[in-house]
């Protein structure tokens, strides 16, 4: 199961989620915001080790995050939904669908539940 203080961080991100969803037209760069920053909270908690490439560059790149996803899905044991969620907050961002932008929060509360009963297990890092 996840630990306490993930489980903090994630349902500070459902509260968000569900607050962004009563907008029937949500801001796209704000949903975008959240899945962001749903994939770097999960990368830091999972210790991974793009974290400390994100923190020695002081930014979280698009690299970044393509590899931290996908570090994030083998560790969920291949999530496609995972993957998925990405990739359609990406294209979020570069088109800004209000429509898709509550498509995306929809299934980004659903992964968020997903995970209240997903075994995760934090990476052991090579000395």
């Amino acid at each position: 199961m996840i630990t306490t203080s993930m489980d903090e961080e994630l349902e500070m991100l459902r509260k968000r989620v569900l607050e962004l969803s009563k907008d029937p037209n949500p801001d796209p760069s704000k949903v975008y915001d959240l899945v962001e920053q749903f994939f770097t909270v999960l990368a830091q908690k999972l210790g991974l080790r793009v974290v400390k490439d994100a923190s020695k560059r002081g930014v979280w790149t698009v690299e970044l995050l393509d590899r931290a996803v996908d570090d994030i899905v083998d560790a969920l044991g291949g999530k496609y939904e995972v993957l998925e969620l990405w990739e359609e907050a990406w294209e979020l961002r570069l088109e800004k669908d209000r429509e898709k932008a509550l498509s995306i929060l929809r299934k980004l509360s659903r992964v968020l539940e997903d995970l209240s009963t997903t075994s995760i297990r934090r990476r052991k890092r090579k000395r």
